[in-house]
């Protein structure tokens, strides 16, 4: 009880300071978190002119829905300027479960992210009226070409259906909303993994797709910009080839790690480079790849990160120590 007393209060000073909060610089440079964010967090992101915070949001099969934990996450970005780009997935406590497939599952999925829309989107409960930072991006799912966050072996088809619900239960909220597919990694691995356009070239032909979404989202991994380019563009081309060329695209994630070893590590300096380079691309990329925006993974480090960089992939250390890369993000984003 005093737990949910106190997300109550932070909530309400969080609300109040809304009103008086100038909007950060824009909207395209944003970053993704991978543990828990604080106060001061929020308003480091604020200094640096963050504009978008893209989270994980694992999906509640039924109501009574609990929003503590999210009413202080998107209250606490938005009282700092900072809009919330959820990714809603299929969690559990220890790791992804299996993807919401059935038509059970389907509904569950489609009315939890309808009722966030209520709530958290233009005129929703949340704001009181004060809604200047209501969340206006909706991704569905995360990573659904591979098996790691999918669950089970990718299927264009099945997630062609869950698409269509949320969108429907979205739109009925906020008919302005965007819908944003789910991440795609360029190269994911595993049982089944298949490729962002490959997928992509799939999930048409399941028919029915081009009215449930507005945007597609992308995680291009690769050791140098070259590699982006080439993903971004094999993509694009099956946007083409679909009468479909005026899709938005967000990079709802890239990034390099810090660490001296590995493809996707570039030691420090590296690392600051990379992500120089990499916004300035997407800045210029901008109107010919209609890029809404792109987001930095990640905000810090994360010592027991299961990939390959993430445990250094941070613009601040696990100590919340900057690094080189968080003066490079504040550069860019001015």
């Amino acid at each position: 009880m005093i737990a949910l007393r106190a997300v109550a209060v932070l909530t309400a000073l969080a609300l109040a300071a809304i009103a008086a909060q100038p909007a950060a610089a824009g909207s395209f440079h944003g970053v993704v978190p991978q543990g828990p964010l604080s106060g001061g967090d929020f308003q480091r992101m604020a200094e640096g002119d963050v504009g978008t915070l893209r989270t994980i949001v694992g999906f509640q099969r039924s109501s009574p829905y609990s929003w503590g934990s999210l009413d202080s996450l998107i209250g606490g970005a938005a009282a700092n300027g900072i809009r919330v780009i959820p990714a809603v997935v299929s969690a559990k406590q220890s790791g992804t479960d299996k993807p919401p497939t059935s038509k059970p599952a389907r509904k569950a999925y489609a009315r939890f992210v309808g009722a966030m829309a209520e709530r958290y989107g233009r005129n929703g409960a949340f704001w009181s009226g004060a809604d200047r930072f209501a969340i206006h991006s909706w991704q569905i799912m995360n990573e659904q070409n591979g098996p790691s966050y999918w669950g089970a072996r990718p299927n264009p088809r099945k997630y062609a259906k869950l698409l269509k619900a949320a969108s429907n239960s979205i739109n009925r909220a906020d008919r302005r909303a965007e819908v944003v597919l789910g991440g795609m990694f360029s190269t994911p691995s595993g049982p089944g993994a298949i490729s962002s356009w490959a997928y992509l070239r799939k999930l048409y032909r399941a028919g029915g797709v081009k009215g449930a979404f507005d945007t597609v989202a992308l995680h291009p991994y690769s050791d140098g910009l070259r590699g982006i380019k080439t993903h971004i563009g094999l993509v694009r081309n099956v946007l083409k080839d679909n009468r479909d060329a005026g899709a938005k695209l967000r990079i709802t994630e890239f990034g390099w790690g810090s660490a001296n070893r590995g493809n996707l590590n570039k030691g420090r300096k590296g690392q600051a480079r990379m992500l120089t380079q990499a916004f300035r691309l997407f800045e210029r990329k901008r109107r010919s790849w209609n890029v809404k925006g792109a987001n930095w993974f990640a905000w810090e480090d994360n010592p027991g990160g299961a990939c390959s960089f993430c445990p250094t992939a941070g613009l601040f250390t696990a100590g919340e120590d900057a690094k080189p890369s968080w003066r490079a993000f504040k550069r860019i984003s001015k």
